[in-house]
């Protein structure tokens, strides 16, 4: 299913597929940055036992797109 949503609904070609897959096996979510950085966000949040807010989820969300790409990320304030 995941394999023909690929190739279907995003256009992405057999080989680009078959790399995809193999990097995922290979070294799963540590070769993409932004799913990396979302997924231990969230770990280090439910092992801190915090209450989780919607807005928590957005500020994951953006975190894991901005860091990749910055050198540094200043927050509004911490909790």
């Amino acid at each position: 299913m995941f394999f023909k949503l690929l190739l279907w609904q995003h256009k992405i070609t057999s080989i680009e597929a078959f790399d995809l897959f193999k990097i995922l096996a290979e070294t799963w979510l540590d070769q993409i940055l932004s799913l990396n950085i979302r997924t231990s966000l969230t770990a280090n949040h439910t092992v801190e036992h915090k209450k989780e807010q919607i807005n928590d989820q957005i500020d994951i969300l953006r975190l894991a797109s901005g860091l990749p790409a910055s050198d540094l990320i200043s927050t509004d304030k911490q909790r």
